[in-house]
């Protein structure tokens, strides 16, 4: 087949889970003798000469590219990012997407992607949460959604029991769906170390600082490399993801596959990864966060088994059978 991927959104911090997800699907395919084009605005691009025009991004990006490229093709597919803010109902979403005006340019992101929903040929999600979600509330037919969970992007390690006794976590700390300040909080109350790293805009850097302050167990060491990421994964026993919005937490994935135990959140989609391998927590509860690292820190495990799972049905291998299947199906019902 051949294959483009479009990703037309301004990208001004390193890291981003979308470009990541993109980067690995476009490796995988291309392994399996596909050909996959990363194409933007700058040049004209013939869209009809491909098998699969798939898109990347948040929905109200995906408005005007599907409204563009359904001139071209029929074979559109989104991989559309929803993170729901736990605050609002999935009511209050599905009130929202159904005002607006496309005439007027008046509209928001959920709003864009109902109006796109008979437009494109597929639409993927990350999980099952998320299938729910686009079925639900925003309209999409069960037969254009399809389930691709992603690929954990890390070779597996001979696994080791020897690690060093205390918690890590990685992510954009002072975004307000990570939660970190909860799981500072929690550090004090259960005495744990807490190991934090990430990228720190400069106007978080006070708020962050109010957090760390009369905090004696945990410590920032700044944004990480990918080798010192790696280094970190391999020596905490556990790694925590306590957030109030995740779409599939890629870094936690990560982290069990180098042989770390998982605190996740019980919010959305993450925890379908982890088949019950991993701590789910409330994000909004402090001894709930606490109590779930203590667990691990105090001698439970859930390792080696863990890293097995995610290795097994998370391998560039299965997901790649996944897609290309899903592709075909899409091709097919032309």
């Amino acid at each position: 087949m051949k294959i483009a991927f479009l990703f037309n959104r301004l990208r001004v911090s390193r890291g981003d889970g979308i470009v990541s997800q993109a980067f690995t699907w476009k490796k995988i395919l291309e392994n399996r003798g596909h050909q996959v084009d990363l194409t933007s605005s700058w040049n004209y691009v013939d869209y009809s000469e491909y098998d699969i025009v798939q898109l990347f991004g948040k929905p109200i990006n995906l408005l005007d590219d599907v409204r563009g490229l359904e001139t071209k093709t029929k074979n559109i597919v989104i991989a559309p990012i929803f993170d729901k803010d736990p605050h609002y109902s999935f009511s209050t979403y599905k009130i929202f997407s159904r005002f607006g005006s496309e005439h007027l340019r008046t509209y928001n992101n959920f709003y864009a992607l109902r109006r796109i929903r008979n437009s494109v040929k597929g639409c993927l999600v990350r999980s099952q949460y998320e299938l729910y979600v686009m079925r639900n509330v925003f309209g999409y037919d069960s037969e254009k959604c399809k389930v691709v969970m992603l690929s954990n992007g890390t070779e597996s390690v001979p696994f080791s029991l020897e690690r060093d006794n205390f918690c890590l976590h990685i992510s954009r700390l002072g975004a307000t769906g990570k939660n970190v300040k909860r799981l500072i909080d929690a550090s004090e109350k259960y005495q744990f170390r807490l190991v934090l790293g990430g990228m720190l805009k400069e106007s978080e850097k006070a708020e962050f600082d109010s957090w760390m302050k009369g905090k004696h167990y945990a410590e920032y060491l700044g944004y990480l490399s990918d080798e010192k990421k790696h280094e970190l994964c391999m020596n905490a026993k556990v790694f925590a993801l306590p957030s109030f919005i995740e779409g599939v937490g890629l870094a936690a994935l990560e982290a069990a596959t180098l042989g770390c135990d998982v605190v996740i959140t019980n919010i959305g989609g993450p925890k379908e990864y982890f088949n019950g391998l991993a701590k789910t927590v409330d994000p909004y509860s402090v001894d709930e966060i606490g109590k779930a690292v203590r667990f691990f820190l105090d001698g439970n495990t859930f390792q080696p088994k863990l890293s097995e799972h995610i290795i097994t049905n998370y391998s560039d291998d299965n997901v790649v059978e996944k897609l290309e299947k899903v592709y075909m199906e899409f091709v097919k019902g032309k």
